[in-house]
């Protein structure tokens, strides 16, 4: 088995697992509130009640993936990118010493802190992104079942197709944005020491 090089697999893991778990939460908890919906529509009609309109399933999907899901992605985001950029400095410092370049307690550099917020900023842009196509996806997909008036079975379905996609997605977001943050930290320690 090939030696990963940047080592941040513990991290890239860690930070995949909770990215899906906060994806889980709501689709389960989104879930819950629309088969509550299709059931309450059900018995509405029965009663001669006003019939609920698709704008009702879609008010459920915008609570549940709107500012507090961004809030917990943005913390999930931040800490593991955070993670991420430290093993890159560490790793890079024990190169640079391996090369006989004196670097003792070495603490962030603005340049560092600078990097650590884009990076973290980007990485939440990408999760929020993924939200918002979920949101998006989620809201067409019920719109044509709605107009075909399938059961809530296949609506579930459906809804867990998305889920999974969203799932695959947030691995591959913790992957690839752990991955850089380590590579720009190596990058700016080198930059540091001018090399």
């Amino acid at each position: 088995m090939k030696k990963e090089p940047s080592k941040t697999a513990g991290i890239r893991n860690n930070f995949a697992k909770e990215l899906k778990k906060a994806y889980t939460k709501r689709f389960s908890n989104l879930k819950k509130k629309l088969e509550f919906i299709y059931n309450f529509q059900g018995v509405a009609l029965k009663r001669g009640m006003k019939n609920l309109s698709l704008d009702d399933y879609f008010y459920y999907i915008d609570i549940e993936f709107g500012e507090e899901f961004e809030r917990e992605i943005k913390t999930i985001t931040s800490k593991y990118l955070e993670q991420g950029y430290k093993k890159g400095l560490f790793a890079a410092v024990n190169e640079l010493k391996k090369a006989g370049i004196d670097i003792s307690n070495y603490t962030y550099t603005t340049r560092d802190l600078e990097t650590i917020k884009i990076l973290q900023n980007n990485g939440f842009s990408l999760a929020k992104g993924l939200g918002d196509e979920v949101k998006k996806k989620m809201k067409t997909k019920l719109s044509e079942l709605y107009l075909r008036g399938v059961s809530i079975q296949e609506m579930s379905k459906e809804i867990r197709a998305i889920e999974e996609m969203s799932k695959y997605r947030a691995d591959m977001i913790a992957r690839t944005e752990t991955i850089r943050a380590y590579n720009e930290a190596a990058v700016n320690q080198y930059k540091e020491n001018e090399i």
